[in-house]
């Protein structure tokens, strides 16, 4: 999906109708992961990382050796909260 709205976007995700809809307005593939209980949603062209919350129990599936690899992939990345992407829906 992309944004094709003329504004600029305040950053690069953009919701859709549920929590599990983010996209990237440049039309990069985003991915969802763990960090210990919360998800997160990342675009890896971007470098850039959200918060999603709890939403899945797929974390518990998992180990502190996965989440420290997810960790060790976005580290540098920018983070973006969520208020901040929400914005994007008026533009």
């Amino acid at each position: 999906m992309k944004h094709t709205d003329n504004k600029k976007p305040k950053n690069n995700f953009v919701t859709g109708e549920s929590q599990f809809d983010i996209t990237c307005v440049h039309g990069h593939e985003t991915r969802l992961f763990n960090l210990g209980k919360e998800q997160y949603f990342a675009c890896d062209q971007c470098k850039t990382v959200t918060p999603v919350g709890s939403l899945l129990s797929t974390w518990q599936f998992e180990n502190e050796e996965i989440w420290d690899a997810n960790y060790e992939e976005v580290k540098n990345y920018r983070y973006i909260d969520r208020a901040e992407y929400d914005m994007n829906k008026d533009t």
